[in-house]
């Protein structure tokens, strides 16, 4: 499945800004497309900017917050086998 695309660029109208946005996908031999052209007054957009920050920055804490969790785990797990508390085992 490909990934969808997203594009900002200027409107042929004044105060507007063109939004355009294009998904297909494939599967067995079968195919669908689709895609969306809206454009938005000054106002939408930069709520939609706003919104959009919002949500980048939750992912990146996200992200910080999983990658910091999979450290402790991992320093935990050394500090573990260390003391001879789980055996390491393999095949």
């Amino acid at each position: 499945m490909a990934k969808p695309v997203v594009k900002a660029t200027r409107s042929m109208r004044d105060g507007h800004v063109h939004l355009l946005a294009k998904a297909s996908a494939h599967h067995f031999g079968q195919s669908v497309s689709s895609s969306v052209s809206i454009d938005l007054d000054l106002e939408a957009a930069t709520v939609l900017r706003r919104e959009l920050e919002t949500a980048i920055a939750k992912a990146e804490e996200k992200m910080k917050a999983k990658a910091e969790s999979e450290a402790r785990r991992k320093k935990w797990r050394e500090r573990e086998i260390a003391a001879g508390r789980i055996k390491v085992m393999s095949w």
